[in-house]
């Protein structure tokens, strides 16, 4: 655990670096910004980003990764080391706020401490489908980038797998005992996300203080939203992915467009492009945000009767419609022709005439935009894509209950139990904040009220009943509801519940206070970490965030079955995330049901078959024989099974496999197809 936190104070210690530098770049400082360290981070992995792309793009060998990112760490000790002298007056000013300090000190022990003890649920998509991914980028000697793979060209998780290597090279030196790439993986970016998740919400309420009448709101309400934050699985059971780091990023991108926008330099406009690619990097997800952003802020600046301003948005655009051409065939066609295009409009002077037509007619665009969107998904000739999510397909229903995609749902109005209706108040009490904010801000004309035109913008264009159908189909498919993060994030939702409670006198603030915590504290029992809790288990391994169990199997596994093959051992096993929890070179053939469509096939019914248990399948009843041949057809050699909830699987794989290893409830089969073939041939 000691290099784990070495490792991840380094990052720390680099992005506090770097954000104090972007800081003085773009005088930060003058907007009331004083904790730099998750600026920092965002522009580190942007920067980055634009220094992985050609080592993506050609499949490189892996150590560029690791030489630009030290090159890069080297800069910005050495740009640090020239402005020393002005380092150390921020370093004077900073610690001046050392009960905000305290404060963050505090939220992050309390975020690592909840997370040592958190089991990882091994059946979940996200853990057996990432930390593999990241392991594997670590194991190999060139990137291997594929065409239309998005993942690939997100450097995010080229730089985590960076610190396998790192600790790899610390075992070899014998600073360091060998542990599985699982401790690295799951301990190193979940500190640093816990640090900046912590110090985003000190730098939000600082942000905000200055803002309102009585100095207690600002705490009250970040202590509040921390709280809150605890009632979100993501933060505990996926901190390592850049799903959880992009909900940190985008309050940085705001807090930049707010600092341009207040005056403009092209330093903020470069340092805004660089956080645009950082979000991409952490996220596919990142694209689509980017994509609004820029929408949203093209029409604030129609409505000032701004010009030049599509130059900027054209600007800004340029880096994401690179990501998406890498992956998407229809872009990488037209992004020359759209780009070209452009170019003629300016050489002639017509994207002056434009901006001219789009600044008389804004309040008409908006408008009709979304109201075309809605149209065309209600003409006969569209066709309803089909939209799949684990294990069901799902339908672009607005008030569905969506709690499959792990964000905040507003709509969760139900009134059959306490719980549900405290629930149901907590969602009516957030759409009153929002619309008590959007209507006190949104007549105001000073560029600072630009969120609140912002967040109009997004729920007029993209986040109604009207447009889901469209914005599914050809924007965000299943992804949808993460558009929340666009209008309800740490920054949002502490100016909600700043300015309402700044607005009320002490008695009705301190009432409403009262309200607004129980409300938001109420989130936390929701969350379904607490499922996973290792707390009382004397077998828990808070290192690799499983059961020590598991660990020895695969362990065993590995040593006596494993050690001298170099080709992929294809196997079935039902420790889910096997390939989360070992070294050894192995595929597990668990897969989703819902890319196979036909719940009939072969395919459908070996997941059945052989993951019975899992949640959403339905249960098998049929005989257990066919387990051998659908095993064949999958070039099985192992089969590692939990006999205490598999009696019959482990009868019929009796027929095509030896019984060669016993841990506790579980059994590792040696595959042999020879009675199999026997029977065939009879």
């Amino acid at each position: 655990m000691f290099w784990m936190f070495v490792m991840a104070f380094v990052i720390i210690f680099i992005s506090f670096l770097c954000g104090f530098l972007t800081s003085e770049l773009i005088d930060f400082k003058n907007d009331n910004h004083h904790f730099v360290t998750p600026l920092g981070f965002t522009i580190l992995i942007g920067i980055l980003q634009i220094l992985y792309y050609p080592i993506q793009i050609y499949n490189l060998p892996t150590k560029y990764i690791y030489m630009v990112t030290i090159g890069l760490f080297l800069t910005i000790i050495f740009l640090s080391l020239i402005k020393i002298k002005r380092l150390i007056i921020y370093l004077k000013d900073y610690f001046k706020l050392y009960k905000e300090i305290i404060f963050g000190l505090v939220m992050f022990t309390v975020l690592v401490s909840i997370y040592y003890y958190v089991k990882f649920p091994t059946r979940t998509d996200d853990l057996y489908f990432y930390i593999p991914y990241i392991i594997n980028k670590a194991n190999v000697e060139n990137l291997t980038a594929v065409v239309y793979g998005q993942y690939d060209f997100q450097g995010f998780y080229d730089f985590i797998a960076m610190w396998i290597w790192v600790y790899r090279k610390l075992v070899e030196i014998g600073l360091a005992k060998e542990i599985l790439p699982v401790a690295i993986v799951s301990w190193v970016i979940s500190i640093v996300l816990f640090w900046i998740l912590a110090f985003i919400i000190v730098e939000t309420m600082n942000y905000v203080k200055e803002r309102v009448s009585r100095s207690w709101i600002s705490w009250f309400v970040a202590i509040t939203i921390f709280i809150y934050t605890l009632g979100a699985y993501w933060y505990l059971q996926t901190p390592y992915i850049g799903n959880s780091f992009r909900r940190i990023s985008i309050v940085i991108i705001f807090f930049i467009i707010s600092s341009m926008l207040e005056k403009f330099t092209w330093r903020k406009f470069i340092v805004l492009e660089l956080s645009f690619i950082s979000i991409i990097a952490q996220t596919s997800t990142g694209f689509f945000f980017v994509a609004f952003i820029l929408y949203a802020l093209m029409f604030y600046y129609a409505s000032k009767n701004e010009s030049g301003y599509l130059n900027k948005i054209v600007l800004l655009s340029t880096w994401p419609m690179l990501f998406a051409a890498l992956y998407v065939i229809h872009v990488r066609i037209l992004v020359n022709p759209l780009y070209g295009t452009y170019a003629l409009l300016v050489l002639f002077k017509l994207d002056k005439k434009i901006e001219k037509i789009i600044n008389k007619t804004w309040k008409i665009l908006m408008i009709v935009i979304p109201l075309f969107f809605g149209i065309w998904t209600r003409l006969p000739l569209f066709n309803m894509p089909t939209f799949n999510i684990s294990y069901f397909d799902i339908t672009p229903n607005f008030f569905d209950r969506h709690a499959y995609e792990g964000i905040e749902n507003l709509f969760l109005f139900e009134f059959d139990t306490i719980p549900h209706i405290i629930t149901s108040i907590f969602c009516v009490f957030v759409w009153f904040t929002i619309i008590y904010y959007l209507i006190n801000h949104i007549k105001k004309e000073r560029p600072k009220d630009y969120l609140a035109f912002h967040i109009i913008t997004i729920l007029l264009t993209f986040f109604n009943p009207w447009v889901i159908t469209f914005v599914m189909s050809y924007m965000t498919n299943v992804v949808y509801f993460r558009i929340y993060d666009l209008f309800f994030n740490i920054l949002t939702i502490t100016l909600f519940l700043t300015y309402l409670l700044d607005n009320l006198n002490n008695k009705q603030a301190i009432l409403t206070s009262i309200v607004i915590f129980i409300l938001f504290a109420h989130k936390v029992e929701r969350n379904q970490t607490w499922m996973f809790m290792g707390f009382n288990d004397d077998d828990y391994n808070p290192l690799y965030h499983t059961n020590n169990l598991e660990i020895e199997v695969l362990d065993r596994f590995k040593k006596e079955f494993l050690l001298d093959k170099e080709e992929t051992t294809i196997i079935a096993s039902q420790i889910y995330s096997v390939e989360s929890f070992t070294d050894a070179n192995i595929k597990n053939v668990k897969n989703n049901l819902y890319t196979y469509g036909d719940e009939k096939s072969n395919e459908a019914e070996f997941q059945r078959v052989f993951y019975r248990y899992e949640p959403g399948l339905e249960k098998i009843e049929g005989d257990y024989i066919n387990a051998c041949e659908l095993a064949q057809e999958k070039n099985v050699e192992y089969v590692i099974l939990d006999a205490q909830y598999n009696m019959e699987l482990e009868n019929g794989i009796g027929y095509c496999g030896d019984k060669v290893l016993e841990i506790g409830p579980y059994r590792v089969f040696e595959m042999h197809y020879d009675w199999l073939e026997w029977s065939k041939g009879n």
